[in-house]
């Protein structure tokens, strides 16, 4: 199967920062989840994807359109919530609908209606009066309203409560269940990519680290908690991070098929601890370098 999505070698300078070299792919009927630290440059990625920011070299295909060389083309199937929107802010969200709608064949008012009382947004109330979460809806509203295939969002769930955090999450598991859509979404909340996310694209520095299933990713690793001397017992190259405090000791491990046997009593680890431990800067960087040697 064609990837909705295709990135190779994207690069771009950004002053003292820079993305190096990532390249991934993703095919319809799949949701992936961006990871990293704060400033790991999970929002230079999707706007140099976007064309946003224009890429130093590097490739982007969506359905098969350069995003560079035929931005029309590829963006008329791209839904995107960013964290600035495109609206109009003197209009209300059912003129700013039927002002860029215009711009896609398969635009529907009526669907943007249905979703603005699905999402709570007031049709007739000013952009420029609205709240930053209201606006966020707004823009997943007018994405699915366009039929789009490949949505692209930054944060989305930032910003919103809980409600419609969960709203949300609902909707993209819609989207792709026909199996012709995907979704791709950066987020610090990674309990949501637990529920929802099949693959995992992890950013360090402007570099990937990983893009891996999720499943396959979360079978790489255990959740180990004991005592400090439990832990210091393991061998070292078993270990990807630690972390010892007052009350309780607990590591995250590489499972291997030569120690999985003996890793018996342990927890399959979150997202959320996966990015902790390898993030970590001080008690991993010996293990993990043993590891890959």
């Amino acid at each position: 199967m064609e990837p909705l999505l295709k990135v190779t070698n994207l690069t771009k300078q950004l002053d003292a920062f820079s993305l190096k070299d990532i390249s991934f792919s993703l095919e319809p009927g799949y949701i992936m989840g961006i990871i990293g630290l704060n400033g790991s440059g999970k929002t230079s990625l999707i706007r140099t994807i976007t064309k946003l920011y224009q890429a130093d070299s590097g490739e982007v295909l969506i359905n098969g359109a350069s995003v560079y060389q035929q931005e029309a083309k590829a963006k008329s199937v791209l839904g995107t919530v960013l964290d600035e929107d495109f609206f109009e802010p003197f209009l209300s969200p059912e003129e700013n609908a039927a002002l860029f709608g215009a711009f896609y064949p398969d635009f529907s008012l009526e669907t943007f209606r249905e979703l603005c009382h699905r999402f709570e947004i007031p049709l007739s109330e000013k952009v420029k009066n609205l709240s930053h979460g209201i606006r966020t809806r707004m823009q997943f509203a007018f994405a699915v309203s366009h039929q789009a295939q490949l949505y692209l969002m930054d944060e989305p769930a930032g910003g919103l409560d809980p409600y419609f955090r969960k709203s949300l999450i609902g909707c993209m598991q819609e989207l792709v269940e026909s199996g012709e859509r995907s979704v791709i979404f950066s987020t610090h909340i990674t309990e949501d990519l637990d529920q929802v996310a099949d693959y995992i694209l992890m950013i360090h520095d402007g570099e990937m680290r990983f893009c891996l299933d999720k499943e396959e990713l979360l079978s790489q690793f255990r959740l180990f908690r004991g005592t400090r001397e439990e832990i210091q017992s393991l061998p070292k190259d078993w270990i990807a991070g630690y972390q010892h405090d007052q009350y309780h000791s607990e590591a995250l491990l590489f499972l291997t098929e030569e120690n999985k046997k003996q890793l018996t009593q342990t927890l399959v680890p979150k997202l959320a601890d996966i990015l902790y431990y390898l993030e970590r800067g001080d008690s991993h960087e010996e293990a993990h370098a043993a590891h890959h040697s």
